[in-house]
């Protein structure tokens, strides 16, 4: 894939998952800020936050699979 095709890939799979965990993934992936930033921002605990992003990943994996058509178990999403 070229880069300009992955971008678009990963912001339709953005759109896909909720404001919530939209938000959360930016902050961590593209804001480069670390959970306790995070959780400060947000009014929540780290440990909240970790959990968020361990659920953001999941469903960003689901509709990036659908989107692409493969399954999620096939790519990890480390962080």
């Amino acid at each position: 894939l070229q880069s300009k095709e992955l971008a678009d890939l990963v912001r339709g799979a953005l759109r896909e998952v909720s404001p919530e965990y939209q938000r959360l993934l930016l902050a961590k992936y593209v804001d480069d800020r670390p959970a306790d930033r995070i959780a400060e921002q947000m009014g929540c605990s780290e440990t909240a936050v970790r959990s968020k992003l361990a659920r953001a990943r999941r469903a960003f994996r689901k509709a990036f699979g659908r989107i692409t058509h493969t399954p999620s178990s096939s790519r990890e999403l480390s962080g």
